[in-house]
């Protein structure tokens, strides 16, 4: 995992640790740490728990291993260095690199520091990237060997090994020890710290969980208005239905009506409009097309003259006009449209 990424993760863990129950922190046991505070060649030694650090005494690098003052040597020693012995260098990086961090600070120590590779331990975190620039921001800490080598030999003849060495100027984090240096974490840490996690995570669960369950009551409860609001609507929308074929079948009637040609009407407007020499033998309507048959001495004049009637439109021949023999008289076949709107 990614340098970032891991301090974000460390971050995320430690705010949701403070966030347990005083209960479940009692469970995980009082933690327990060896702070020794290093001057030169001597150090205060102090206890370090959850309600502070109790001082146990002072101690030098010339005191016998017969006299040691680690009374428990399965808590861990955290190793603090003075400020002025730790150098702190902030450098920028190309994104490259940052895979192989370690090995790529270690090949330029003499470059970033005054001391070559072999004469530091030293330890790191990036700071931010700049994905434009292709570079990322690095803190280096550094410090001289023969600042703490000396202690790390003092406390393996006392039967102790140190877990972590850093500096109040340093990050949360920072520890200036090599892996080699450190003591190994017990498999009851680790049990301890799965057990947390396990914990903080049903503890998630839990939060996430419970408004989704809320949302689902909600849910349901709508879907239920829901149906009551459908089953409303699908009563408006047969009434509808109902409605809509009822103006249908009223429109149709109408509509039936308006085409609709009165029998007096017609004739008496026939009547009045044809002339007196032309008889009339055959009368069809058909809705508002009326087709006329008949004789008359004036047959081709018919056209203009129903023409200048009101209530037809349309005149026109339908057969040719026939010369009748032995009279004077034509055989016409004329169909013509009736107007409804003023004929009514």
């Amino acid at each position: 995992m990614p340098y970032l990424e891991q301090g974000l993760v460390h971050w995320w863990l430690s705010g949701l640790t403070r966030c347990l129950p005083q209960r479940l922190k009692k469970r995980r046991g009082d933690k327990k740490e060896y702070l020794l505070d290093l001057i030169g060649d001597q150090a205060a030694l102090g206890m370090r728990t959850e309600s502070g650090v109790q001082p146990v005494g002072r101690i030098s690098l010339d005191l016998a291993p017969a006299i040691s003052p680690f009374d428990n040597k399965s808590v861990p020693v955290v190793m603090q260095l003075p400020t002025a012995t730790v150098l702190i260098r902030h450098i920028s990086l190309p994104l490259a690199v940052e895979k192989n961090l370690r090995d790529a600070l270690k090949y330029e120590m003499d470059r970033l520091t005054p001391f070559s590779a072999d004469q530091v331990f030293y330890d790191f975190r990036v700071l931010a990237r700049d994905r434009e620039r292709q570079k990322f921001s690095v803190e280096l800490a550094v410090v001289r060997k023969s600042d703490i080598t000396p202690w790390i030999e003092w406390l393996k003849a006392n039967g102790v090994i140190a877990t972590k060495a850093t500096s109040s100027s340093l990050w949360e984090r920072a520890n200036l020890l090599p892996e080699q240096f450190r003591a190994q974490k017990k498999s009851g840490t680790g049990r301890q710290t799965w057990v947390l996690f396990t914990i903080l995570m049903v503890l998630c669960a839990i939060a996430l969980i419970g408004p989704l369950w809320k949302k689902r009551a909600q849910v349901i409860e709508l879907g239920e208005q829901l149906n009551v609001v459908r089953n409303q609507a699908d009563v408006v929308v047969a009434l509808k239905d109902r409605l809509d074929e009822r103006n249908l079948l009223s429109g149709h009637v109408i509509e039936m009506r308006n085409q609709y040609v009165p029998a007096v009407e017609l004739l008496r407007e026939l009547t009045d409009r044809l002339p007196d020499d032309t008889w009339v033998l055959q009368l069809d309507t058909r809705g508002n097309r009326v087709e006329v048959r008949g004789e008359s001495e004036q047959a081709t004049q018919l056209i203009s003259v129903l023409e200048d009637s009101p209530l037809f439109n349309s005149v026109t021949f339908r057969s040719p006009v026939v010369q009748m023999p032995r009279t004077d008289s034509e055989r016409f076949h004329i169909s013509m449209d009736v107007e409804h709107g003023e004929g009514q």
